[in-house]
């Protein structure tokens, strides 16, 4: 999740820097390659740039708000294996391993108090 947030950061830094800029990036090449009936070559890279941006941007919220939510699910579906867990052991008289971890808990804070 944080490579994908630091690709979101990249593109969107990118964008707005191309966006931001006042010169046209590689003038001779683009100069060759330009029709006469389009915008200015400046014209055209700030669009490029804010397409580019929003197109990059747009996305990839959306993939991070699925990992945020898919990683929430995780977390949801492991808690409730542990409580189904503790609930089993509590059951059948076991000991579970949160149960030996709260009787851990319990034992230092006899200790320390």
């Amino acid at each position: 999740m944080l490579i994908h947030l630091a690709a979101m950061m990249a593109h969107g830094f990118f964008g707005l820097a191309l966006m931001q800029t006042t010169t046209v990036i590689a003038p001779d090449w683009y100069t060759s390659v330009h029709p006469s009936w389009a915008s200015s070559l400046l014209d055209d890279q700030k669009l490029g740039a804010g397409i580019a941006w929003a197109f990059g941007e747009i996305p990839a919220a959306v993939v991070m708000i699925l990992l945020v939510r898919q990683w929430i699910d995780a977390d949801q579906r492991e808690q409730r294996r542990i409580d189904r867990a503790a609930d089993r052991a509590e059951a059948t008289g076991e000991d579970d391993d949160l149960a030996r971890y709260n009787a851990f808990l319990a034992s230092s804070a006899r200790h320390d108090g």
